[in-house]
Order: structure tokens, then sequence, then C-alpha cells
């Protein structure tokens, strides 16, 4: 942000404030914020459906970030699957 002091208070505030209506760009998940971290979660019944509705919705906010003229890492992007190995007993 131009004219806003590196480590002031107003900065963090209007960050908050610029990036508030990523909220309406995910459909399949929660998102939660920490200063400039973004994190989405979300459970399911199937890994396949969980996996395509991540795809869905992270191009939807890269593409916000993009409209917006910020810029997303790619190579920062993590996932984890969290569940039970299910097997069959004989």
């Amino acid at each position: 942000m131009k004219c806003v002091p590196q480590g002031s208070i107003l900065g963090p505030v209007m960050f908050n404030i610029f990036i508030n209506d990523i909220f309406y760009f995910v459909n399949n998940f929660d998102v939660y914020k920490y200063a400039d971290d973004n994190t989405l979660s979300c459970s399911g019944t199937s890994i396949t459906t969980v996996k395509q509705n991540l795809e869905t919705d992270s191009i939807n906010l890269v593409k916000w970030f993009d409209d917006n003229k910020m810029k997303a890492n790619p190579d920062k992007f993590q996932a984890i699957s969290i569940g039970k190995k299910h097997t069959k007993h004989v």
C-alpha cells in the first residue's frame, strides 16, 4: 500500500478492509485470515469431492487476486488431508 507508513496500525486495517470481500468468492470452504495469510478449510465424505471443490475455489481466489492487482504465490500453496484409512478386514 502506498502512503501508509510501514509498521503503523493503519496498514493492517486498510489491508483487512481491502481484502474483506474475498469471502464472497469462496463457495465450498471456510476462509481464515491471519495478517496477509489466507487458509481454506473444509470437510467432506469423499476426497474426490473435496479435491474438486478445493481446485474450483483456488481458481476463483487466484482470479480474485489478479482482478485486485495482487499476486498469489502458488509456490506457497499447500494441502493436507486428514482422515481415516478404510481397509477391509478378511
